[in-house]
């Protein structure tokens, strides 16, 4: 049976060779359908070559549409076999990957380059990689080759809204998915992470074809952002995320965003530096400068708009008592820039749906460690 496949593959990869895309679509169906019916799939995958896989991926714009969609069926397929099987053995080696694995470390890289090489097929690219990645050992590659850094590229410079989307889809995947595996990386790369995960916040609109995907791509990331600074897994990345004044001035200018989602999902990241019982001086400071601005702007902050949102009238209410506690800090150091400037005396007042991290997260990230 395993000789089948072997044919197969060698007449796949002649018809590669000789561009007759039509016989690549038949070949891949017949592919498909014998991968799906045997039990033996271990050494049907090992038949079915991370080259061959790589000359598909390659040849994707050439194919039609459905022929696509049949490529797309049959590496997704492959990739399920061969690290889905929690029992196999071979899943469990080194994390999942290994140099002979058909899911190659040069196609990984492959996929996440061809998203800004191909925006048009964008999405079944983002299908593969996020596929690819449910197994450890893929996500870890996907992150050590630093092919995060192309998806924020892509994400802050995407031509439509469809591919910076489907971007940040696939950068949510490899941080989160595997949620320890990615908190550990952050932490290994703190300081390279964030300088380009902020270049995606503080992206200028006349960086990206229209005002809308600027506005797209701000909420994504700072979605993105509260959601792992309140999530356990990620404590110690919040924990000195939020140490950080620097940091802390850019949330505090996101809430003067005329966007009304801006505001909202900017005020999750803020409450936490707000919360943080053991802020740095330099943090403090710049709190206390401006908590008289701040507390005014609380007040009437996204009302009438989330009136109704008891858990964010909550979390606004525990930022304001915060704020009124605040001491000078005994430390006489000037923060760097203007701290005044970072105030939000002008901030809009509008507000937006959007989904909240109550406050009793908040509180607990912020008193551990």
């Amino acid at each position: 049976m395993s000789s089948a496949v072997q044919q197969v593959c060698e007449l796949l990869g002649a018809a590669l060779k000789h561009a007759d895309y039509g016989k690549v679509v038949q070949l891949v169906g017949e592919l498909s359908g014998m991968l799906k019916e045997r039990s033996q799939t271990a050494s049907l995958i090992d038949e079915t070559r991370h080259d061959l896989l790589l000359r598909l991926v390659e040849e994707l714009p050439q194919v039609d549409f459905e022929g696509r969609k049949d490529i797309v069926a049959l590496v997704s397929l492959v990739s399920k076999l061969q690290v889905g099987g929690s029992s196999s053995s071979r899943s469990k080696e080194a994390g999942g990957l290994k140099d002979s694995s058909v899911i190659s470390k040069q196609l990984i890289s492959r996929l996440a380059k061809r998203y800004a090489e191909v925006p048009d097929l964008s999405l079944n690219y983002g299908i593969l990689l996020r596929e690819f990645c449910r197994c450890p050992g893929i996500s870890r590659h996907a992150l050590e080759s630093r092919v995060l850094y192309d998806l924020f590229l892509i994400a802050r410079r995407g031509e439509n809204f469809d591919l910076a989307s489907d971007a940040f889809l696939s950068i949510k995947d490899i941080l989160t998915r595997q949620k320890s595996l990615g908190a550990s990386w952050i932490l290994a790369n703190f300081e390279e992470f964030f300088q380009k995960y902020h270049e995606i916040l503080l992206a200028e609109s006349d960086q990206r074809a229209a005002e809308e995907d600027l506005y797209i791509c701000q909420r994504q990331s700072l979605k993105l952002l509260s959601d792992m600074l309140l999530d356990r897994t990620f404590m110690q990345i919040m924990l000195r995320y939020i140490n950080s004044d620097e940091y802390l001035k850019v949330h505090m200018q996101f809430l003067r965003s005329s966007s009304k989602t801006i505001q909202f999902e900017a005020f999750h990241v803020f409450k936490i530096f707000a919360a943080n019982p053991n802020k740095k001086p330099r943090v403090t400071r710049i709190l206390y400068q401006n908590r008289l601005k701040l507390v005014d702007f609380l007040g009437t902050f996204l009302v009438p708009e989330r009136n109704s949102d008891q858990q964010f009238l909550q979390d606004k209410m525990t930022v304001i008592q915060k704020l009124k506690a605040l001491q000078l800090p005994d430390d006489t150091t000037t923060p760097s820039g203007a701290a005044s400037n970072a105030g939000t005396s002008q901030a809009s007042t509008n507000g937006g749906a959007a989904s909240n991290a109550g406050t009793e997260s908040t509180t607990q990230a912020s008193t551990t460690g």
